[in-house]
């Protein structure tokens, strides 16, 4: 097929319906423009038709900005849909970020344990209401002066935009008790990860570099706060020398030689802390960093080990780690052999003493395990009784694609009868 083929049957008859839908919503735009100074001159009180004026000014930019925002985020979901199946085919490690039905949990919002929801679901139906909202007061409650000028402008979107929030609620009355289920374990997941980061541990070994200037090109971008140079900072020696020096502080402000498990358990360091949860967190702090190092998350590490995110005092408003996680291997492991007792570094760690070391271990074994039961929860949640909101958008999008195609074809016959 020739360029002039190409131009003739295809660009020409797009750029002419495209000047010819440009053109009559500029058409409409003077006329709504002439029916305004018509309403608000008319009126006796001049104050009063300015503030008028005004208001019908205001209502119809929000109008279009909404229906802009609408088609954009429509867009941008469909195309973080379409991305992430084709990631599936070629990336050999998927995270849950990757994955719709998973991906999903970053929009929830956690309250309580009885109410929770999807904000981006919910804003996203508010500006469809507000839209039908301005469009029904322009239609109805002005009928007089604006009698059809928006029934017949925009004939093919509204029924989109009522179509769009019936379907809206259905999804959502379905997902609604799963999404409350689902936002509980996803809360609970995140609370006990975070109340067992050390932060002590990370400040003591420097794991990350906060404050000062990156000196090594290894690290990407430097950002003051973040967790910089993890890579380079990052290894087993430290968290041997942490546990090291925790049990040699212990022992040496327990003025004991021989530990046992229950002394062990009420003793605290000189901000209070037990050395129980200082050890116990540290084992779960290594084994959580250590999944960030050996899967080469570098950037997401940056983020959740933070100064902001470790500070944040309401976890909820923190950045959710399930994310992170590995989608082919949905459990969080724990086993690992640098925690093994029968490591010499390690019982040398914890100066032989093994009832100290299987207690500190059992604990953080219990960590894991829990969550590694609510992550079970979350994926069969996500995976079977959930239908993911990313589908609504799937559907509306669609529609709004044959929509445009109807409008291109009847906009076609029409300019060339």
């Amino acid at each position: 097929m020739k360029f002039k083929e190409i131009y003739d049957n295809f660009i020409k008859p797009f750029v002419e319906i495209v000047i010819y839908y440009l053109t009559n919503k500029m058409k409409f735009t003077n006329e709504v423009n002439v029916i305004i100074n018509d309403i608000t001159n008319s009126d006796t009180d001049k104050d009063c038709g300015f503030i008028k004026r005004i208001l019908y000014y205001f209502l119809l930019f929000i109008y279009f900005v909404a229906i802009l925002w609408i088609i954009i985020d429509i867009i941008m979901k469909n195309n973080y849909l379409f991305n992430s199946y084709v990631a599936r085919a070629f990336r050999s490690q998927l995270l849950f970020a990757d994955i719709p039905e998973f991906y999903q949990l970053k929009n929830i919002i956690y309250i309580n344990d009885s109410f929770s929801f999807d904000f981006h679901f919910i804003f996203f139906i508010s500006v469809l209401l507000i839209i039908y909202g301005i469009y029904y007061y322009f239609n109805y409650n002005l009928t007089q002066f604006f009698k059809d000028k928006f029934e017949i402008e925009f004939n093919l979107f509204i029924p989109f935009v009522i179509g769009s929030i019936f379907f809206g609620i259905l999804f959502y009355i379905y997902n609604s008790y799963n999404i409350i289920v689902l936002s509980n374990k996803s809360n609970t997941i995140t609370q006990i990860i975070y109340d067992n980061i050390n932060k002590d541990f990370i400040d003591k070994a420097k794991l990350c570099n906060y404050d000062e200037e990156r000196k090594n090109s290894n690290d990407g971008d430097f950002i003051k706060g973040k967790c910089n140079d993890l890579k380079l900072h990052f290894t087993t020696s430290k968290f041997y020398y942490y546990i090291t020096n925790t049990i040699n502080e212990m022992y040496s402000n327990s003025k004991t030689k021989k530990m046992t498990v229950e002394k062990f358990m009420t003793l605290k360091n000189n901000n209070d802390v037990s050395y129980k949860d200082l050890l116990i967190s540290s084992f779960f702090t290594y084994t959580f960093m250590k999944y960030y190092a050996d899967n080469n998350l570098y950037d997401n590490a940056k983020e959740i080990f933070s100064k902001s995110n470790l500070n944040t005092f309401f976890y909820k408003y923190r950045i959710n780690p399930i994310l992170d996680f590995s989608y082919n291997s949905i459990l969080f492991n724990p086993s690992n052999n640098d925690l093994n007792f029968n490591n010499p570094l390690m019982k040398e760690a914890f100066n032989n003493n093994k009832e100290i070391y299987y207690y500190v271990y059992n604990e953080y074994y219990e960590i894991c395990n829990n969550i590694q039961n609510n992550i079970v929860d979350v994926y069969n949640i996500c995976s079977s009784k959930t239908i993911c909101m990313y589908y609504y958008y799937l559907i509306i999008g669609i529609i709004m694609l044959i929509i445009v195609i109807y409008y291109f074809r009847i906009t076609y016959l029409k300019l060339n009868n």
